[in-house]
C-alpha cells in the first residue's frame, strides 16, 4: 500500500490540492538548484555548471510544467473517453515533479560539482580512488533515480487524471512526454 502511494498518489491527491503541493514543491527545487548551479532545461533533464539568472531557474520549472500540462491535457481531449479536468491535469503534473527535488539536493554538496569540473584535467585512472569519485556516483545515482521517479509518475498522473489505460495510455505518454520534453527544451533555449 505504502510503495503504490510512493508511485501513484493521484487516486488519492489530484486536483487543488496537488496543484498547490507540486508548485511548492517546484518552488523549493528550483531554490535549490540555483545553490546548486542545476538548470533543469527539459522535462526529464537536470545539468550542472551552467549557472543561471535566478528568473531563468525559475522559468525553467514552469516551463517544464506547462509544457506537460499542456500537451497531456491535449492528449485528455483526444484520447480519454471520459471528462478530464484541467485541474487535474496541471495539479497532478506539478505533484509528479517533485522527485526533481532530489536531483536538486544532489547537486548541493560541493563534491559533486568539484568533481565535475575536474573530470575534464584529470586522467581516467587516478578518479577512481579517489572519495569525491564515489560521492559523486551516489549523488549520480540519486539523480538518475529522481528522474526515473518522476517520469513513472508522470505516467501515473496522466493515467489517473484523464481515466486512460492500457496500450492507449502507454502510447500517448511515450509521445507526449517525447514532445513535452522537445518543446520545454526549445522554449528554454529561447528565453
Amino acid at each position: 500500500m505504502k510503495a503504490r502511494f510512493f508511485f501513484n498518489p493521484f487516486n488519492r491527491v489530484a486536483g487543488w490540492q496537488s496543484l498547490l503541493a507540486g508548485l511548492a514543491m517546484m518552488l523549493i527545487t528550483a531554490s535549490l538548484a540555483m545553490i546548486s548551479g542545476l538548470r533543469f532545461d527539459g522535462v526529464l533533464d537536470a545539468h550542472f555548471g551552467e549557472r543561471a539568472e535566478w528568473w531563468r531557474v525559475f522559468a525553467d520549472q514552469g516551463i517544464n510544467w506547462m509544457s506537460l500540462v499542456l500537451i497531456f491535457y491535449a492528449g485528455a481531449l483526444l484520447f480519454s473517453r471520459s471528462h478530464t479536468r484541467f485541474i487535474d491535469i496541471a495539479g497532478t503534473m506539478a505533484l509528479a515533479r517533485t522527485p526533481m527535488l532530489v536531483a536538486a539536493v544532489a547537486g548541493i554538496p560541493p563534491q559533486l560539482t568539484d568533481f565535475i569540473r575536474q573530470i575534464p584535467q584529470a586522467s581516467g585512472v587516478s578518479l577512481f580512488g579517489t572519495p569525491d569519485f564515489w560521492v559523486t556516483v551516489i549523488l549520480a545515482l540519486l539523480m538518475i533515480w529522481g528522474t526515473i521517479w518522476s517520469a513513472i509518475l508522470i505516467y501515473n498522473a496522466w493515467r489517473v487524471s484523464a481515466n486512460v489505460k492500457g496500450t492507449r495510455a502507454g502510447v500517448v505518454y511515450g509521445f507526449g512526454l517525447l514532445i513535452a520534453e522537445i518543446g520545454s527544451k526549445i522554449l528554454i533555449a529561447n528565453i
